[in-house]
């Protein structure tokens, strides 16, 4: 995480963690140290997680699906290279019991009290995830997950009913988005946010309704609070993630062992 300038609130700062600028369209590598319960620096690791969007000239051909595939065939490698005794870090948060790569729920960061929570289902209270339902989103014309690298997340609960508008949540909203009412983006559902109190959410799913700055983030009126800026979006969608030392694969190498070169 980086440290914000003397006097400086890490609220004021746009991105609270030190990334590798690195060639990789599908994944975002993070730094960081682990530390003893001392707090002395250990090990320098690197954290690889998927992006929230694919852009630029990658975009072409690229769908979710095809992602998804290649962050499996990149965990296998990985999974092949950590029996070796190299550097790749294995947590059942990032590894289904089968041995499988999976993924997590979205993560939010308040850099105001420091803490990580899964976005919520503003009229239920539970875990939104992202939509893969290519029939449902074709209904609210919205554009399908195995089809496209678009995502919205929803609630699998509340979302289908189609009682509530919004219904489907994106990151950022494209042109032809901005027209549909079943759709808003992340500061549209931050806004919603307002209407959950204490006793109808779960304080641990939702640590905001529980914090002293509940209403400066989300206040009842229409403007939108504190939560624009405290709250960083670390994966808006679900998102995969890999733990590794410091010393991040040459992607072009990378390729070539998948393409069959040997170790």
């Amino acid at each position: 995480m980086r440290t914000p300038p003397k006097g400086v609130p890490l609220e004021n700062v746009p991105d609270p963690f030190i990334s590798v600028s690195r060639m990789d369209p599908t994944g975002r590598w993070l730094v960081g140290v682990i530390k003893s319960d001392l707090n002395q620096a250990l090990l320098p690791v690197c954290l690889r997680v998927s992006r929230d969007t694919v852009s630029g000239e990658e975009e072409e051909g690229i769908t979710n699906v095809k992602i998804e595939r290649l962050w499996g065939q990149e965990h296998l490698l990985s999974r092949n290279i950590a029996d070796y005794g190299r550097s790749v870090y294995r947590f059942s948060s990032f590894v289904s019991g089968t041995g499988k790569i999976k993924k997590n729920f979205p993560l939010l960061f308040c850099k105001r009290k420091r803490i990580f929570f899964s976005p919520v289902c503003s009229y239920c209270g539970r875990k939104l995830t992202e939509c893969r339902e290519d029939d449902l989103l074709a209904q609210v014309s919205l554009q399908p997950f195995s089809g496209s690298i678009r995502r919205y997340l929803y609630c699998p609960d509340c979302s289908p009913e189609g009682r509530f508008k919004p219904a489907f949540f994106a990151k950022e909203l494209t042109e032809a988005e901005r027209n549909n009412p079943l759709v808003t983006d992340r500061f549209g559902l931050m806004g919603l946010w307002s209407k959950l109190e204490q006793g109808t959410v779960d304080g641990q799913n939702f640590p905001c309704v529980v914090c002293d700055s509940f209403e400066r983030c989300f206040p009842k009126e229409q403007k939108m609070g504190d939560a624009a800026k405290v709250l960083y979006p670390f994966s808006f969608y679900n998102f995969f993630a890999s733990l590794r030392t410091f010393a991040p694969y040459n992607l072009e190498h990378v390729s070539d062992l998948l393409g069959g070169m040997p170790l």
